[in-house]
């Protein structure tokens, strides 16, 4: 392995080899172009072509990425349709201000609506430009060429990419970056003996960045790094090279406040402002999952499909080699000033996205840093002259790490980077897509009152009208689920217009956990006696679990069940099938998945 990044060495100090890397990285991307369209795609195609009633009054352009408004009126109808599950909160909310990324899906939907690889080509195109801006920031700030190439090198081939370019309403975290990188470019020209054009042009990008998508907020961690570790200057100048973002920032925050925009009680998402304890406990959880996904190239997503007990075991392992991992840089950390920039860069951004359920997505704006940090790792190992990594345990040590890194990071994650695409629509099909089509190719639904039984998955039913739409099928007047998931449930008729269930068992694993009757924000509690009342059903919490989630319920119908339009069906893995209510008194167990 040493041989091998030696010859990269080489190659990466030679100029033509920056053209190279950002030809490899798009080249990578292009198998992303026949995955179409995937879960909020569909949103954001049904929002600019179908459904124009849809659109937001909250300052928004399209409403493309508010997805649970503050509406009352709006959460009531989607209530009633079973777009929104019964155990979602009251006060729960989903919508961010992103106006820049909207325009761009609105240009994909002027130019291109029914060449979904045109769109992906923009991501793709996007990512390209990413690279080339990351190639001078990267010589800007390290400096030797063969290092720099090693840095470009490591982020273009990163396979935590995959999904932030193959997924089209993805491109808000691209935007981001691209006006992001741009902004620390500017940043530095302007540190380094640049005019006052320097600061008004990376202020600028900011705010760009900003409108883009909230993940531009972590480019104030890159720029504090940097004033920090990268700029020898007194600590009033260093504060007053902030000031300019700081009065982009703020004004931006507060409008964004008093829109309403933001992510509350909505389980996918924390709001540490509502929650601060809450959001201290995930930090200190997520931080080892993205220390590990970013340089041991491990999805994150894995903590919502492993079961329970074999998540703790990872989280653990995890933390073990991030805390060895971090022990290994600190004689690194100690010397050298860059990698106090990009390490300190990282765990920075790490802060806003622990937020939100991990996802290698999320790390796109983090990973610069992380590929920084490798570059100099690299750097410390393998050259002879440096002193740092020379103490014998050291040294035994970091070679260690340092070829499980250049293994995952140089030849295992372009492979996963290359093979993603297809896995990535198989998965988002199978779990989405396939069984929202199930429904109407199994009975006729147009115009009908469904409740599934037992759903394939918690949250799909966000997703149903988009989908269907898009597909063009039959719309039911309402598709709800008794319960979250596909689990042992008993169902009893307690008279004629009401019913209990009961879960019979836990929750199996992580993915169940998240999108099930807990989809309510972690660390919320719904209490035994809860009700939501819907236009025609209202549904009772009789019973809460260990976990403090519904684990008996009851449901209480407008009209007699026997007399009702309601449909009840269960899955069964493939199809749904109409499902008989029991006499009153009597109960029926289903247990299919």
């Amino acid at each position: 392995m040493l041989k091998l990044v030696n010859s990269l060495k080489m190659l990466l100090s030679k100029p033509v080899s920056t053209v190279f890397i950002i030809l490899l990285g798009i080249g990578l991307t292009i198998p992303s172009l026949f995955t179409g369209l995937q879960l909020d795609d569909y949103i954001i195609q049904d929002k600019l072509t179908k459904n124009e009633t849809n659109k937001d009054n909250n300052g928004s352009l399209f409403g493309l990425f508010t997805f649970v408004s503050g509406d009352e009126e709006e959460k009531g109808r989607m209530l009633d349709t079973g777009q929104l599950s019964w155990w979602l909160f009251e006060d729960a909310k989903i919508s961010f201000f992103r106006p820049l990324s909207e325009l761009s899906h609105w240009l994909d939907y002027r130019l291109w609506p029914s060449h979904p690889w045109l769109m992906h080509l923009h991501n793709v195109i996007l990512y390209g430009a990413i690279l080339g801006l990351l190639a001078l920031f990267f010589k800007k700030t390290i400096g030797t060429p063969w290092l720099a190439g090693f840095a470009l090198l490591f982020f273009a081939i990163d396979n935590n990419h995959a999904i932030a370019v193959e997924w089209i309403s993805n491109r808000n975290a691209l935007l981001a970056a691209l006006w992001g990188i741009s902004v620390l470019i500017f940043h530095h020209q302007w540190r380094t003996g640049g005019s006052v054009l320097s600061i008004i042009l990376s202020s600028l990008f900011l705010l760009l960045s900003l409108l883009s998508a909230e993940a531009g907020l972590a480019f104030t961690a890159y720029l504090f790094a940097y004033e920090i570790f990268m700029k020898n200057d007194t600590w009033r100048n260093k504060v007053l090279a902030l000031l300019p973002y700081f009065m982009i920032v703020l004004p931006w925050y507060l409008y964004r406040s008093s829109m309403g925009y933001g992510a509350v009680q909505a389980g996918i998402y924390v709001d540490p402002g509502a929650n601060p304890l809450l959001f201290l406990i995930l930090l200190l959880e997520k931080i080892p999952i993205f220390i590990f996904t970013q340089f041991f190239e491990l999805d994150g997503s894995l903590f919502m499909i492993a079961p329970f007990g074999v998540t703790t075991l990872i989280w653990l392992m995890m933390l073990f080699v991030s805390v060895l991992f971090f022990l290994i840089l600190f004689p690194l950390l100690k010397e050298d000033k860059v990698a106090k920039f990009f390490g300190l860069s990282f765990l920075l951004c790490l802060i806003p996205i622990s937020a939100a359920v991990p996802s290698n997505r999320n790390l796109f704006i983090a990973s610069i840093a992380g590929a920084g940090l490798l570059a100099r790792f690299v750097s410390a190992v393998i050259s002879p002259e440096n002193e740092i990594y020379n103490f014998k345990k050291s040294k035994k040590l970091s070679f260690i790490f340092f070829n499980i890194l250049m293994i995952l990071n140089l030849l295992s994650s372009p492979i996963s980077m290359a093979t993603h695409p297809p896995i990535f629509k198989n998965l988002m099909e199978n779990i989405f897509t396939k069984p929202v089509l199930a429904l109407s190719d199994s009975i006729n639904i147009e115009g009908q009152s469904i409740m599934i039984l037992n759903p394939p998955r918690g949250n799909y039913l966000f997703y149903f009208p988009y989908i269907s739409r898009a597909f063009e099928r039959p719309m039911p007047k309402s598709v709800r689920s008794i319960s979250a998931e596909t689990r042992k449930i008993e169902i009893e008729t307690i008279s004629q217009t009401s019913i209990i269930a009961t879960v019979l068992e836990e929750p199996y694993h992580f993915g169940e956990h998240f999108t099930n009757i807990a989809m309510h924000a972690k660390g919320s509690k719904k209490a035994a006696g809860q009700k939501q009342v819907m236009k025609d059903l209202v549904v009772e919490i009789l019973e809460l679990n260990k976990k403090s989630l519904p684990k008996k319920v009851k449901f209480t119908f407008k009209n007699p069940i026997e007399e009702s339009d309601i449909i009840f069906v269960r899955w069964n893995g493939k199809k749904y099938i109409q499902q008989k209510m029991p006499e009153t008194g009597n109960s029926i167990i289903i247990n299919e998945r």
